[in-house]
């Protein structure tokens, strides 16, 4: 059949395009002809362009053939301008317009022809169509009047002046022949008067039959009075045209017997046949046909239909009849609870038939409007494997039509019915579980893939939006704080935009709380109204859901997501086939999300400790401090892809800790000092533990200095202790509206401020070293090698920016004596006293040594010659006027100071002290307690 069609497709597009190709060959055909004859014929061929518009008309139509003369005519004007030598168009149209009109008539007329013969094409197709119709009725008509139990026979009523005087027997059917004893070839054309000798005789019959034409009404059960010796009752209808049906019923004890033998033969027959046909199809549709079709072979009705029950539900499967109560619309869309209709109700729960003669007479029949016309009833129970499965309706317009009904020999056929939808419905089961399977593994399969988290994520929703057949579907994943879901994946609806991003707060959420609470599905038929789903109905509105079902995504017995799947039309509901497969999905996809973010998790737990093996390397080269300090903030905040950094760090003073790097931080500056308790840093020092303020512009414990930043930026505090003890703390930041901080985030900056912490406590100890090397370990001043390196660097800078800088030459009097005097140990006590009180006197820049035994250097940067010795004067009286306190007691000791000035004459380090040592031993010489300032040789003598 398909082939076939497709060779008649092809056909017709063949034709279509051949009635184009036509009048165009036949226009190239007259320009050709033109160019190539015009010379030869001696004159303009015009006329040969008749045939192509007459053409055009005839396969186009009378529009084409106008379009089709306006192309003629241009062609036309440009062939006469070019080949004849028309100087202008208006010439030609003057000249060639009668012709032209004539052209232009012969087209439309050939349009019309050709519109004329489609017309007629038509109305023979159709008029065969309705020739065959009416014999495929006639076929059928015969049939089922060959094979009537009852005689029958269609007269035609004979009219004179309006009244009616005979009849002519038309047709008679075989139980006819039977009944009446007379063969179809001896009545059949005779008239009424012929058969019964009279019109008197058959004046009764004739009036009879001119009401029931005259008024439509069947005239039923009549006694035949000609005939004395049977019973025999006739009725009759109208047939339309002056013909009616007669039936003849012969109620004889042997015409019944007869009659009830052949009922049988018939019914057993039918029997057969209906359950050949029902066991040759397991599809429900094509058995709700066959039952259907056959629920008149054993009851009369106005109206039948075969109800099926469905979750409680009572829906009509099919129906016959209703259309012409005009409730065509109401059994189609038919669907009530079983507990509101009674007579369903009264079936279901005795599972026998029931009639109802007269529904007028009773309470027990559910009114409403559409079914008021019903006037008697019967219903025959569908019970497949001890439960009600449907319920086949009969109904009439006509009180007492049912009464009385034999319904017992209908239960075999509602035992066959039972079995065929039972069986067609596990064979739709069957199908269904096996399409389910189906897209279960899929499904499955698609989730299975090598993919990433958002991959996965968005996969699940558009293969559940494509198995359930959903418009839209959407998939929310937990956030860490528990207090909200995140749209992270969706399939919008066509129209709707992308809700990803959005988030779903948990509180004040009643259809959330069931969810968390019970772990189950929740569902909505009524979205948009749903008091459960207050706090979302904008969102149901905006987004036009009309119902939705929402699944838990469950991993170890604890929600991690939800996936909602939402009808946006107004006439689907989710079916509990539809809620299964959906909840069976969502355990798929739960546990490949799972195990997409375990894998993510891990290969960024790879990934951060390869970025934490390379900050650590990085922070253990040997950097000076502040530059150490700015490494471990800087690394800080690229290992956890922020913006800003901090580092306090514990001071010498108890319990304060300060700033000492502020990076990318507008609130922290450097220098910055917080007591153990104060703010995050203070906090976390105290707890030893990790902080997450998600908006610290938020947060209440924001300490008096910080009372003005309202930015709400995420903010991690982490310690970095050592042997248990709170060495600092490391603050990032990140930029207002980032996600905050996670466990992974805080493990992550631990394991990095362990690191930190080594490496500090690594500085702190080489800082050691390096001072002991520097530094006398009795005055804690700087020895000769560290007071050299920066004298010498400091004697560069002097000399490149022509700064000035002096030297002081210190060395105790008399220190041998008081030694032995007193011994070695209060000699160090003086060392340390002598050290303590130049410390007191001089700034933090200036540079003090122990030259050696009793003699100290003291570098005075940015200082001449005459400040310099006011420095060594106030020094001198300061150790004169107040005696140092030893073990033994106090003890006036004075001091001898040279002093040098750096100049043009000074080169180095060396010339320096030697010059402030030829100023001390001056001062020695001169009787000590005494400062004398170096002169040189132009100095004395001038």
């Amino acid at each position: 059949m398909s082939k076939f069609m497709n060779i008649l497709n092809f056909k017709q597009l063949i034709n279509r395009k051949t009635t184009f190709v036509i009048p165009i060959a036949a226009t190239l055909l007259y320009i050709g002809i033109f160019i190539s004859f015009h010379e030869m014929i001696g004159g303009p061929p015009a006329a040969f362009s008749i045939f192509s518009v007459i053409l055009a008309g005839w396969f186009l139509g009378i529009r084409a053939a106008l379009i089709w003369s306006l192309i003629v005519l241009i062609i036309d004007i440009f062939l006469y301008s070019n080949f004849i030598g028309v100087d202008t168009p208006g010439t030609y149209l003057v000249e060639a317009f009668p012709a032209f009109l004539s052209i232009f008539a012969a087209g439309v007329v050939a349009g019309w022809i050709r519109n004329l013969s489609q017309k007629n094409k038509m109305e023979l197709a159709e008029r065969k169509k309705v020739e065959l119709d009416i014999q495929k009725s006639e076929q059928k008509f015969r049939s089922q009047f060959d094979n009537m139990i009852d005689g029958m026979a269609i007269d035609e009523i004979l009219y004179e002046n309006g009244k009616p005087v005979d009849w002519i027997i038309k047709d008679v059917n075989p139980a006819y022949e039977r009944i009446m004893k007379i063969s179809r070839n001896d009545i059949v054309g005779k008239r009424g008067t012929d058969i019964y000798e009279s019109y008197a005789t058959i004046e009764p019959f004739l009036k009879d039959y001119d009401r029931v034409l005259k008024t439509g009404r069947p005239l039923t059960k009549k006694s035949h009075y000609l005939i004395k010796n049977r019973n025999i009752v006739i009725s009759s209808f109208a047939l339309g045209e002056n013909q009616i049906a007669v039936i003849f019923d012969d109620i004889t004890e042997q015409e019944k017997a007869f009659q009830a033998e052949k009922k049988q033969r018939e019914f057993v027959d039918t029997m057969g046949k209906i359950t050949y046909a029902l066991n040759e199809t397991l599809k429900l549709d094509k058995v709700l046909d066959i039952i259907l079709e056959n629920m008149g072979q054993f009851v009369s009705f106005d109206a039948a239909d075969i109800t099926l029950i469905q979750d409680g539900k009572l829906s009509m499967a099919r129906h016959i009849g209703y259309a012409k109560f005009g409730l065509e619309n109401f059994a189609e869309n038919f669907s009530i609870s079983l507990d509101e209709i009674s007579t369903a109700k009264w079936m279901y729960q005795n599972q026998i038939p029931l009639i109802i003669s007269d529904t007028d007479s009773t309470d027990f029949w559910t009114t409403f409007p559409e079914v008021a016309w019903i006037k008697s009833y019967m219903g025959l129970p569908i019970i497949a494997k001890g439960n009600l499965v449907g319920i086949l309706n009969f109904l009439s317009a006509q009180k007492g039509f049912y009464e009385g009904f034999p319904f017992e020999q209908l239960m075999p056929f509602a035992e066959q019915v039972a079995i065929g939808i039972d069986n067609a419905r596990t064979f739709e089961d069957a199908q269904k579980r096996s399409q389910r399977l189906t897209l279960i593994n899929q499904v499955a399969f698609q989730l299975s893939q090598p993919s990433d988290l958002e991959t996965i994520q968005q996969l699940a929703v558009d293969s559940l939006a494509n198995a359930l057949n959903l418009e839209q579907v959407g998939l929310a994943m937990l956030n860490q704080g528990r207090d909200c879901l995140t749209i992270v994946a969706d399939h919008p609806a066509p129209g709707n935009t992308s809700s990803k991003g959005s988030v779903i707060m948990l509180e004040n959420n009643p259809s959330m709380d069931y969810i968390f609470k019970h772990k189950t599905s929740f569902s909505s038929k009524d979205a948009q109204h749903d008091p459960m789903l207050e706090a979302v109905k904008h969102f149901m509105i905006r987004q036009k859901i009309y119902s939705i079902l929402i699944i838990p995504l469950i991993i170890n017995g604890e929600v991690i997501g939800t996936i909602g799947c939402d009808v946006t039309s107004e006439n689907r509901v989710l079916t509990q086939d539809d809620i299964n497969l959906a909840e069976i999905l969502a355990n798929l996809v739960a546990g490949q999300i799972e195990q997409a973010r375990l894998l993510s998790m891990e290969k960024k737990r790879t990934a951060e400790l390869a970025m934490l093996h390379e900050t650590s390397l990085a922070i253990t080269q040997p950097y000076e401090l502040s530059i150490l300090h700015r490494q471990i903030v800087e690394k800080a905040v690229w290992l956890l892809d922020s913006s800003a950094g901090m580092l306090y760090l514990k001071t010498d003073e108890d319990d304060v800790f300060e700033c000492k790097v502020s990076y990318n931080n507008q609130y922290d500056p450097f220098g910055t000092r917080l007591r153990l308790g104060e703010g995050a840093a203070g906090i976390v020092a105290k707890i030893n533990q990790p902080l997450i303020i998600p908006n610290y512009g938020s947060w209440e414990q924001k300490p008096a200095i910080f009372e003005k930043v309202l930015d709400d930026f995420p903010l991690l505090t982490v310690p970095v202790h050592w042997q248990s003890e709170v060495k600092g703390v490391i603050q990032i930041g990140r930029d207002p509206g980032k996600p905050s901080f996670e466990k992974s985030d805080v493990e992550l900056l631990s394991l990095f401020s362990s690191q930190v912490a080594i490496t500090l406590e690594n500085s702190r100890l080489y800082q050691e070293v390096q001072e002991l090397a520097v530094l006398d370990p009795l005055t804690q001043v700087y020895n000769r090698r560290g007071f050299a390196d920066i004298a010498t660097r400091e004697i560069e800078r002097a000399q490149r920016f022509n700064h000035s800088l002096a030297l002081l030459f210190l060395d105790i009097d008399h220190f041998k004596e008081i030694n032995d005097t007193h011994g070695h140990a209060a000699g160090d006590q003086i060392l340390s006293g002598i050290a303590d009180r130049c410390r007191s006197i001089l700034r933090n820049v200036d540079v003090i040594s122990r030259h050696g035994g009793e003699e100290f250097l003291i570098l005075l940067l940015e200082t001449n010659k005459n400040t310099a010795i006011k420095i060594a004067k106030r020094i001198q009286s300061l150790i004169k006027d107040y005696p140092l306190q030893i073990d033994a007691g106090p003890i006036s000791i004075t001091i001898s100071i040279g002093v040098a000035e750096f100049n043009d004459q000074v080169n180095d380090l060396s010339s320096l002290i030697h010059n402030a040592d030829v100023a001390l031993y001056k001062a020695k010489t001169s009787g000590r307690n005494r400062v004398v300032a170096f002169q040189s040789n132009e100095e004395n003598s001038g």
